[in-house]
């Protein structure tokens, strides 16, 4: 109840249902956090992680993952080091799921250096710890090194996935170097996912803005020429307006419209 209430956007109600449950346990209080959190009661769902431990419930991962999620919105890095904190004191440490949402979050506080050091001390990474480390990256503007890592991870035998492939493409595109955009794409198309509709608009954009617009109406060619989603055609719309290419643009568009295919706002 105290989930479905998160879900439909009644928050109170959820909090009510939850504070008549006689024995609380770990679980319990994590919905409630994350209830609160998806809510944007962001300050609300760390008080529910302290009143948590104030009732010596201890958390568990999940728990301790949530009330990091907690803290993005808070936007307090104090707050963070606080949970932090007890991660490190109850042994989740070496745990690669509580260690992803630590460097997840320190990415997004701006904090790049301390998600490294949580990154290069972990025993075990898989594809959604480097995906967050990738990402991180991207996001705090460390393009070169997103790239970097994304090499790194296939070095170490991780198939990058959709997302992955997302975030590499963007830095790229923020770099404008065409060589590494053709490394990423001939990857993409080697493991069979440059038709994934979100992979190939991301690769299209990517060439778009490292002004090599053939390339990116190569790939849409290639892939895209008979889809209905709106996404890859809005990217090469948009490569060509980039380019100054009006004229392409506006015959995109009109083939757009000719091949029925679902205009949206960014069109």
């Amino acid at each position: 109840m105290v989930i479905a209430y998160s879900k439909c956007s009644n928050f109170s109600s959820a909090r009510q249902v939850f504070d008549e449950i006689p024995h609380k346990s770990v679980f319990s209080y994590t919905v409630l956090i994350v209830g609160a959190t998806e809510n944007g009661f962001h300050r609300d769902g760390f008080g529910y992680f302290v009143e948590m431990l104030r009732c010596d419930v201890s958390p568990d991962e999940y728990a301790l993952s949530a009330a990091a999620q907690a803290c993005v919105g808070v936007d307090d890095v104090s707050l963070f080091e606080m949970v932090h904190a007890q991660v490190l004191l109850r042994g989740f440490s070496s745990h690669t799921f509580v260690d992803t949402s630590l460097l997840s979050v320190y990415a997004k506080l701006g904090r790049i250096r301390d998600s490294c050091k949580v990154f290069n001390s972990m025993e075990s990474r898989n594809e959604v710890s480097w995906n967050a480390m990738i990402s991180g990256f991207v996001s705090n503007g460390f393009y070169s090194e997103a790239y970097v890592s994304f090499l790194r991870m296939m070095e170490e035998g991780i198939r990058p996935n959709v997302p992955c492939f997302i975030s590499v493409s963007k830095a790229i595109g923020k770099l404008g170097d065409v060589e590494k955009g053709r490394y990423v794409s001939s990857v993409a198309l080697e493991m069979g996912m440059q038709s994934n509709v979100h992979v190939g608009t991301a690769l299209i954009d990517m060439f778009a803005r490292s002004g090599c617009v053939a390339e990116a109406r190569s790939v849409f060619e290639s892939s895209f020429s008979g889809c209905g989603v709106s996404l890859p055609w809005n990217a090469m719309l948009s490569g060509y307006t980039m380019a100054g290419e009006g004229g392409e643009a506006m015959l995109m568009f009109l083939r757009m419209c000719q091949n029925d295919v679902k205009r949206d706002v960014y069109t």
